[in-house]
């Protein structure tokens, strides 16, 4: 007699989706003693490596909607993580790290 085969044993995409939701459960947990989400931690090293880039470099780059991006820059821009940075054209808007960010980041490995 065959047994009854679950949707979790052949459907991968399932599988990674649900891995992945499982992953930033973890990673929000660990972030969430410091107020921020594991997306909100992925665009502030983002920006750390890509200083003063536009919203749409940092968005192509973690493969982000653009609204989740808006979303999450106002959030840092309001917790004072990042700051706008001024461009030539006023279309385009670049963010990059503030300096309190910094002395967080001094703080947590302090206390680690």
């Amino acid at each position: 007699m065959i047994g009854y085969i679950g949707l979790n044993d052949v459907c991968y995409c399932l599988i990674a989706r649900k891995t992945d939701r499982a992953i930033t459960k973890y990673y929000d947990k660990y972030f969430s003693r410091i107020g921020i989400t594991s997306c909100q931690f992925n665009i502030l090293v983002t920006l750390y490596c890509m200083p003063n880039k536009s919203m749409t470099d940092v968005s192509n780059n973690l493969g982000m909607e653009r609204t989740s991006m808006s979303r999450n820059v106002i959030l840092l821009k309001k917790m004072k993580l990042i700051v706008a940075r001024p461009q030539p054209s006023k279309r385009v808007k670049s963010f990059g790290l503030t300096n309190s960010i910094i002395l967080e980041k001094k703080r947590l490995l302090s206390t680690q």
